[in-house]
């Protein structure tokens, strides 16, 4: 997890040396990765492990509902 100003940035980094082929070198181990953002006021950096771990739990509810149409209450 790590905090950036925009995604510009963090694509910017991916693209640059020493990260561009420390990665391409790690593709095989790396290819199941899933990447995420978040918008995070800065007062409220850094994020604790708890709070994200809470994040992609709700971001995968979210995703789910989409993928299995609109949630229904049984």
């Amino acid at each position: 997890m790590s905090a950036w100003e925009d995604k510009q940035a963090v694509y910017a980094y991916a693209k640059a040396e020493p990260h561009r082929s420390v990665m391409t070198g790690l593709r095989s181990t790396m290819s199941r990765s899933v990447f995420t953002f978040w918008q995070v006021p800065t007062a409220q950096l850094p994020l604790d492990w708890a709070d994200a771990r809470r994040r992609l739990a709700e971001q995968e509810r979210r995703d789910t509902q989409t993928a299995d149409g609109p949630a229904t209450a049984v």
